[in-house]
């Protein structure tokens, strides 16, 4: 299911950036491939534009400034390890945030529920599937 998912999301990704700069296709590869933590300067020295026409590229191709990008890739990168039960300390050191609550607040904003319900109605659909 995972490989299906991981699939339709660069196919999705792929429709989306297919006529843009290649500068913002290096910047989206550079973000995911730091799991969301490179600062907008840093990544726009990379790619050898201004953070605010980056910003505007991202917003123009994608819908979202950067910051909200490199936040998505931070939380789904907590919610596959999430899926696979670590704790949610190592969780929110492995997404490279400094404490429980900044963690906490962006799940939330991009979810809608905190991590801790997030893992126990996760636990709750894997224990309903494996009662068939």
């Amino acid at each position: 299911m995972e490989e299906l998912l991981a699939g339709v999301d660069r196919l999705f990704v792929h429709a989306l950036l297919k006529d843009c700069p290649p500068e913002l296709a290096t910047a989206r590869k550079t973000i995911v491939q730091q799991s969301g933590n490179i600062s907008l300067k840093k990544l726009s020295n990379e790619v050898f534009y201004s953070e605010r026409h980056l910003t505007r590229l991202f917003n123009e191709y994608l819908g979202m400034s950067t910051k909200t990008f490199a936040r998505l890739v931070r939380v789904n990168q907590a919610i596959r390890l999430l899926t696979h039960s670590q704790s949610i300390t190592e969780i929110v050191e492995a997404a490279g945030y400094y404490d429980f609550s900044h963690f906490n607040r962006d799940f939330k904003q991009v979810t809608g529920i905190t991590p801790q319900a997030y893992q126990r109605k996760m636990s709750d659909f894997y224990s309903e599937i494996a009662k068939f």
